[in-house]
């Protein structure tokens, strides 16, 4: 198993993301669990949605 996605957004350990409408990657969150950021996300998304 190549493994391609979980390499490209660095799967391990776990992070969170939130893709735009095209594609892109347009937040990408710390490792977790520890690096999680809820509101950092939620800032990234409520921006995301305002566009």
């Amino acid at each position: 198993m190549r493994d391609t996605v979980g390499n490209a957004f660095a799967g391990h350990p776990d992070r969170l993301f939130i893709l735009s409408p095209d594609g892109t990657i347009a937040y990408r969150g710390d490792r977790g669990p520890r690096g999680f950021r809820v509101d950092e996300m939620t800032a990234a998304l409520d921006k995301l949605l305002e566009e």
